[in-house]
């Protein structure tokens, strides 16, 4: 065997082992520390992204409530002069409450009876989820289905001769996606999609019969000037057409719609050289450069408010009426303009939520990933 020689080690000096051992410690501190602030980072970053995709899902929970709560006017205007297509009663059917006063409402138009209505706001809401599945097809897709129709159109298809056939051959070829009940949808497309549709022709019909009465009692006023005596007599006689208005919202109705007319005048006012005058020079911009978000910006102030209020009143040619407008209306109608454009923007920017993983929308799903990553990485 062959021996081991073991050659003398070299001695360090005490200060040099100080030496080499303090720069060890202070590399590896310096990497333990590069690790910690990356880790912070990552942490920080991921906390910020749920943080934010919470507070993005509260508002896109709040603010459609609180703009259908703003808009109800609107709502009001659009229910008394249209009757709506079949597509757009099925879809309000389905969203409807079965004990709720739009469904009362659309049961007595349609003259329908109880078992008659529980039923149509059933099938109305299979009529829902069957169009949520060609929606969420891609377009190629959809068209080898359906070819182009869209809406209940697609149901109308399916259920003319030779429809269903064509259809369940071109779903045959498609192996990756989710079928539906294929004879389920059969049996519904035979026996109560008809039905649907006689139900809906009911209430559309009733529909304009009870317009044609909320015509007749406003006479030749705009609906919007109507609706400013929504407490009054033009509620009591939209209430005798048979309309479910509630005569504790009368009262908002008859506010919000003489304040949409007001804000329509201010807005008109625009147009008179001395209001672009005065609002270009508080802008500091040329007159032709005044839009009327500046107008409202301008007239949000009091001092504002007042100023616009005096110089109307020194317009001669194409007057616009303010004599019912104070500075304090002026300033409170300017809010809730700005509360209005904020929460329309509030839903844009949460238009996305509810999608992509973990429902955060595909934007937060793939930062929130991002961030988790690097934390396993730093960690």
């Amino acid at each position: 065997m062959k021996p081991i020689q073991i050659a003398d080690q070299p001695r360090l000096r005490f200060l040099r082992t100080v030496r080499i051992t303090a720069d060890g410690i202070r590399y590896r501190l310096f990497r333990a520390a590069v690790t910690v602030a990356v880790i912070a980072m990552a942490v920080a970053f991921l906390m910020n992204i749920m943080s934010e995709s919470l507070v993005k899902r509260s508002v896109a929970r709040d603010t459609p409530q609180r703009l259908a709560e703003m808009r109800l006017v609107y709502d009001w205007t659009a229910r008394l002069t249209k009757e709506g297509t079949l597509e757009q009663i099925i879809m309000e059917l389905a969203a409807m409450a079965p004990d709720g006063p739009r469904a009362a409402e659309a049961a007595a138009m349609g003259r329908l009876r109880p078992r008659e209505m529980a039923a149509l706001l059933d099938d109305a809401r299979a009529v829902r989820h069957t169009l949520g599945f060609f929606e969420e097809l891609g377009y190629a897709r959809r068209r080898s289905l359906v070819h182009n129709d869209t809406g209940i159109a697609i149901l109308d298809r399916l259920g003319r001769e030779g429809g269903w056939e064509r259809f369940t051959v071109a779903l045959d070829s498609m192996k990756s996606i989710r079928k539906p009940d294929l004879p389920a949808l059969e049996e519904f497309l035979r026996d109560r999609w008809p039905k649907v549709l006689d139900g809906a022709r009911r209430i559309r019909q009733g529909r304009i019969e009870a317009i044609a009465k909320v015509t007749a009692a406003r006479g030749e006023r705009s609906i919007l000037d109507a609706l400013t005596d929504a407490g009054g007599t033009f509620g009591d006689a939209v209430r005798a057409a048979g309309f479910a208005f509630d005569k504790e919202i009368a009262p908002e109705v008859a506010d919000q719609a003489n304040r949409v007319l007001q804000s329509r005048r201010i807005e008109k006012s625009i147009r008179i050289e001395v209001t672009r005058q005065v609002v270009a020079q508080y802008h500091n911009v040329l007159p032709g450069d005044v839009t009327v978000g500046m107008l409202w910006d301008f007239v949000g102030g009091r001092r504002g408010a007042e100023r616009y209020l005096r110089r109307m009143k020194e317009v001669k040619k194409d007057r616009v009426d303010v004599s019912d407008l104070t500075a304090e209306r002026l300033v409170t109608l300017a809010k809730l303009k700005n509360d209005e454009v904020a929460l329309i923007k509030a839903k844009q920017l949460t238009a996305d939520v509810g999608t992509g993983w973990m429902g955060l929308g595909e934007r937060m799903g793939w930062l929130l990933l991002v961030s988790m990553l690097v934390c396993m990485i730093g960690i």
